[in-house]
């Protein structure tokens, strides 16, 4: 129904209203009294409009830019079922089945399985013990990145590559001091080839400092309820204190593949960034270090570490028929050939709601010239 002014003689006798207007009511004052409510509502959405303060639509960078909202916006929405504490929690969907099939024998010192959908622990080997995280640490330093920056502006790298290498355990993309490159090209050296160089420029363009950054890295920690989790490095080398749990990864793991960009980049297997040195271009050519990426059916992410201190360690996810696990993997001898085992296992082993029989499964081929632990 069309919205009808206020008439303070609607349902009386016309008479009434003209005696009433004789007696000292003029037009205009009626007039005024009809318009009121059209202007007291006028008055509230022009107040409302003035006085909004949704930080959701100012997402504003330490250094003045605006992050990525599409980005930043489709990881917030795990934000309210992301667990904040121990998995005993009751889960708000219900867990697979287990069929009782025995787990794989591993070489891993840690490791733990988890389902995305329910966040029930399938598998665990001291997954809540903190230990040293090494490159899957970088995890962090990208999704930091993400929530800080815009993927398109440009970054001026003020390390060089060979300075690292010549420390020991550092993996780079080849940045040179100078180069020019996109925080998105910066992100694709970091997650693919485990860049420490990608990380510290990351960290120096973002906060400033790394230990500015770090703290950045341990507040995300804090929002993600990963308790047995505290960073010191923004490139993951052992450091004292610096360390996170099989658990404490998932969380993080999970969390990173909700940003559109950053599950892109983890499941590309190689890639040539694009830079500018000395005024002209130059290619860094990048190689996935996912042992498992686009060989075992399923896996599309994430991240492996490996330093003396930590060993192999491994944060990886898969999805068969619809059902997503997360798995980490700490101071693994035989990486690759762990998380395929779990991963099979995991399928084979379990039968999730609504599904009439487990997924078929889907083994991976034997380990000829492909899923090498050579690399970080």
């Amino acid at each position: 129904m069309a919205y009808q002014p206020y008439d303070p003689f609607r349902g009386r006798n016309p008479r009434s209203r003209s005696v009433a207007t004789r007696r000292g009511l003029p037009v205009p004052t009626l007039a005024l009294i009809a318009l009121a409510p059209l202007l007291l509502v006028a008055l509230i959405v022009a107040w409302r409009s003035l006085g909004s303060d949704d930080p959701a639509s100012a997402e504003v960078t330490s250094s003045g830019a605006a992050a990525d909202s599409s980005n930043v916006d489709a990881a917030r929405q795990l934000t309210a079922s992301t667990p904040t504490s121990t998995p005993e929690s009751t889960p708000t969907v219900e867990a697979p089945t287990s069929l009782g099939l025995p787990v794989p024998e591993l070489s891993a010192a840690a490791a733990i399985v988890v389902d995305d959908a329910s966040m029930a622990v399938l598998y665990d080997l001291d997954g809540f013990t903190p230990r040293a995280p090494a490159s899957v640490t970088k995890m962090a330093t990208a999704v930091v990145a993400m929530e800080h920056g815009r993927l398109d502006e440009v970054v001026t790298s003020d390390v060089h590559y060979w300075d690292l290498a010549v420390e020991g355990d550092s993996t780079t993309m080849g940045l040179e001091t100078g180069d020019q490159v996109t925080l998105r090209e910066l992100l694709y050296g970091l997650l693919l080839v485990s860049g420490n160089d990608a990380a510290r420029v990351i960290a120096h363009h973002v906060s400033g400092t790394e230990e500015a950054f770090a703290a950045e890295m341990n507040d995300l920690a804090a929002r993600l309820g990963m308790k047995d989790t505290h960073f010191v490095t923004v490139d993951g080398l052992s450091a004292p204190g610096h360390v996170s749990s099989p658990w404490d990864l998932v969380l993080l793991s999970r969390y990173l593949m909700r940003f559109p960009d950053l599950r892109e980049i983890v499941g590309t297997e190689e890639y040539t960034a694009h830079g500018i040195r000395d005024g002209q271009e130059v290619g860094y050519d990048l190689y996935n270090h996912n042992p498992l990426l686009n060989y075992t059916p399923g896996v599309d992410g994430i991240k492996t570490g490996f330093t003396e201190e930590a060993g192999r360690t491994f944060a990886l996810t898969a999805e068969r028929d619809g059902h997503r696990v997360y798995i980490v993997l700490m101071d693994s001898a035989l990486r690759a050939q762990d998380s395929i085992a779990l991963v099979d296992w995991a399928f084979a082993n379990h039968v999730w709601p609504g599904d009439l029989e487990p997924p078929s499964p889907t083994p991976a081929p034997p380990l000829i010239g492909a899923g090498s632990d050579a690399i970080e």
